[in-house]
This record gives structure tokens, sequence and C-alpha cells, in this order.
């Protein structure tokens, strides 16, 4: 059934951009506390 190298990506690349997305508001939000 996982024989799709590319659905693979697909899905780490998803996972990343969420993580990279999460950072970005934490820091955000801290940056607004510090403020």
């Amino acid at each position: 059934m996982i024989k799709a190298p590319e659905h693979r990506r697909a899905l780490w690349q998803i996972v990343l951009l969420m993580l990279a997305g999460t950072l970005f508001w934490v820091l955000a939000q801290q940056g607004g506390e510090l403020d």
C-alpha cells in the first residue's frame, strides 16, 4: 500500500509547513507580549 515516495514527500512537506507555521505563530505571540 505504501509504495509511493511522492506521497510520503508531500506528507513531509505538509508536516514541515504546519510546524513552521506554528513556530512562527508562537514567536509572533511572544514578540507581541514582549513589546
